[in-house]
């Protein structure tokens, strides 16, 4: 479980979203994933506009993002 947590694009809040991953074994890096829906969901599109954000992995936090 990782929790992402990024500013939302209109009201400039901080959300924290559980996600779920795995490990890809053939390049060692982890890529959230959801049941695949048909559209991207909000995360996704307030992380492309603000991508910075703090991703959680147990007691692991990182600040990740551009600049």
């Amino acid at each position: 479980m990782i929790l992402l947590t990024i500013k939302v694009r209109k009201s400039g809040q901080e959300r924290t979203t559980p996600l779920v991953y795995t490990k890809d074994v053939t390049t060692s890096s982890s890529l959230p994933r959801r049941a695949a829906p048909p559209t991207n969901p909000a995360w996704y599109h307030n992380l492309v506009a603000n991508p910075e954000a703090t991703a959680e992995v147990g007691t692991d936090k990182s600040r990740c993002g551009r600049g």
